[in-house]
């Protein structure tokens, strides 16, 4: 199951790893065990991804605080405290040293970097659909096949990248 969920349930983790022309998915499900408090009880968002980035601005919502501008992830709190029945996005972003990626609750989806610049390619390097081919054996990038979801992706992806700042490097 991808999902969200309060105590004995889960969290999905991705760690997505690329070498040569394969991209490896290694899945953990971790527990999200938010602090017992006033209003927060247990959820389920069935159909949804979250990742571990989405910890910290969950955690400062729950202590009153808001994450910085530049935070990656999604607060859970108004889920967990029943405001909401839904998170605003339903997929988690991941990052590579090659490339970065979404994977929605029945697709991933992933564009290699282009060259040195940090900015994406144009061609698809990775499409799978996890519903179907959850062992990701078959990348359906150029094969024209499910065309709406992979632009979809696309364009949350590249959306994603626009909006997402990078820490500058310096001395």
């Amino acid at each position: 199951m991808n999902g969200v969920e309060r105590k004995d349930t889960v969290e999905t983790f991705e760690l997505s790893l690329v070498r040569g022309d394969i991209l490896y998915r290694l899945q953990r499900r971790i527990g999200l065990i938010p602090p017992d408090g006033p209003g927060i009880g247990r959820r389920a968002i069935p159909g949804q991804v979250g990742s571990l980035v989405d910890l910290m601005p969950t955690l400062l919502e729950l202590a009153g605080g808001e994450p910085p501008a530049h935070a990656h992830g999604q607060s859970l709190a108004p889920v967990l405290r029943g405001e909401r029945d839904r998170l605003e996005q339903a997929h988690a972003f991941f990052e590579t040293a090659g490339g970065a990626g979404v994977r929605s609750p029945t697709h991933t989806y992933y564009l290699a970097w282009a060259g040195q610049e940090r900015c994406l390619e144009d061609q698809t390097r990775y499409f799978y659909d996890d519903a179907r081919d959850p062992y990701q054996l078959r990348n359906l990038a150029g094969t024209g096949e499910q065309r709406d979801a992979s632009a979809r992706l696309d364009s949350a992806l590249r959306e994603w990248d626009r909006a997402t700042p990078w820490m500058e490097t310096g001395v």
